[in-house]
Formats: structure tokens, sequence, C-alpha cells
């Protein structure tokens, strides 16, 4: 969203002429009134900001050239097609595209709808293992930041599963006599009803044990995991393919590794 933002931020606009020497059109021409709102649902803005979040989730963005009622050559509108749905057809040889289809929700493969490749505007990032010899599928830059978003998914869940269902790390309790079936199972359900879950720690934040019992941990304690280490890595891991710094998205590891504004200038100096 914040490439997507600062990607929107400037307004497209029409020009003719020499590239050197361009001249703007005017707001009535085709051109400018296709830039300033691409279809009836969308404007410019909302335009940008779509295909480029799909081209940094997917590494493609495709977009439908709507020639009908067209103007001095220019398409009378552009249509974002969700990259999920659109196959590419690839002609004999695998080097050139022949086609597109685009399989709207709901449909099946044989009920999509084909689009000659003149109609397709495909922006994509680039894929070293295309086929298709660039004129294939992107490469998503989350395929590289992927084991490091799966690790701190899993990191989350396991906070919100201590959170949930525990009030200390994984232990063990100890007695130092003989138990039977039925005590293990009154132990085991009163310990849980009493210190389990975080809603619980105010009341019992002292668990007591009897009968010579004793509680050991045998779980590392959070200070040991280095929950804030694997967070600064997986934060620079994660933004690194999206070529986003991480001060400017006022992450953690952005905010702690940010030099002073002095410390900068005698740096760059």
């Amino acid at each position: 969203m914040y490439k997507a933002r600062a990607s929107s931020s400037a307004p497209l606009r029409a020009y003719k002429g020499d590239p050197d020497n361009p001249e703007l059109l005017p707001p009535q021409h085709p051109l400018a009134k296709l830039c300033q709102r691409p279809n009836p649902n969308q404007s410019w803005r909302e335009f940008q900001q779509a295909m480029t979040i799909f081209l940094n989730l997917t590494g493609d963005a495709f977009a439908y050239l709507d020639r009908k009622g067209a103007l001095a050559g220019v398409p009378s509108a552009l249509y974002i097609l969700n990259p999920a749905r659109v196959y590419i057809v690839p002609d004999a040889t695998k080097r050139g595209v022949i086609g597109y289809v685009y399989v709207p929700e709901g449909r099946a493969m044989a009920d999509g709808i084909p689009f000659l490749p003149r109609d397709i505007m495909h922006v994509k990032l680039a894929n070293p293992n295309d086929r298709l010899d660039g004129l294939g599928y992107g490469l998503s830059p989350l395929s590289a930041a992927a084991r490091s978003a799966d690790l701190d998914n899993i990191i989350t869940e396991f906070l919100h599963t201590f959170f949930e269902r525990g009030a200390v790390n994984t232990g063990v309790l100890t007695f130092d006599m003989p138990l039977d079936d039925t005590s293990l199972a009154r132990i085991r359900t009163r310990w849980a009803k009493i210190y389990g879950g975080y809603k619980r720690w105010g009341e019992h934040n002292i668990g007591v044990l009897d009968q010579g019992g004793k509680y050991q941990a045998i779980q590392m304690p959070f200070k040991e995991m280095g929950f804030e280490v694997q967070d600064e890595r997986n934060e620079s891991r994660i933004l690194g393919p999206f070529g986003v710094p991480p001060i400017l998205i006022g992450s953690r590891s952005g905010l702690l590794h940010c030099l002073p504004a002095d410390a900068m200038i005698s740096t760059l100096l």
C-alpha cells in the first residue's frame, strides 16, 4: 500500500508532439479523458493503485483496452483484470503469445473470455524462469520473501495461541507421590481452569501447588526466544524484495537503525 499510494500520487497527463518538446493535450481530448478516468468505475488514482498492488503481489498486472467507441485511435476505457484469472496462451513455437483468456469468478475454463494481444496491457516483473522469454508471467516479490513471511506468521500464531490458552510457557507439574489417572485428570483440569488464558492473569497471577508439587518450565522464556531479532530479520527480508526501506513505513527495524539527522548529514559530508 505504501508503494500504491506513492505511485498514484502523481497524476497521469496526456501530451502530444516531440518527447523533448511535449505539448499538453486539452482536457476534452479523448486521451486526456482516458488518463483522468480510465473507466466509469475508477478514477486514475484508484486504477493505478489497483495495478500497483496486483503487480507487487503477483508479479503481473493486466488491463483490457476497450476499443468500442474509440476516438482518434484512443481506447474508450481501460479495465483491470485479476491476474489470478488471466491465462496466457502461447503459440506453437512457445516463443510468442497468440492471446489471453480471462475466466471470471464462477465460470469454467471453457467459458473464459478470449482476448487478442493488442487488447491486453500486460505489465510484469522480471522472471528468470519465464519459458516465453519475457512474454509470459512475471515473478512475485513474495516468492523471495515467502519463507520469512511464513516464519512471521508462525511466530504470530504461536503468540496468539499462548495468550489464548496459557498463562505461562509450556511446563510440567511434578509431585513427590504417585498419582492415579483420576488425580492426574483433576490436576490438569484445575490448573487449566484457574491459570489458563491471559484473562485470568489478573485474578490468579501466582500459581499454588499443594502436596509437595513443583512446576518446571520446559520451554525457553520469551526473553531467550529473541522475538525482537526475528521481527527485525523478517521485516528486512520481506521489505527487501519490494524495494521499500523499513524507515519509510515506520517499522521497528527502520526506527531502531535510523541515523539521527545530524549524524546522517555528517555521514554524507
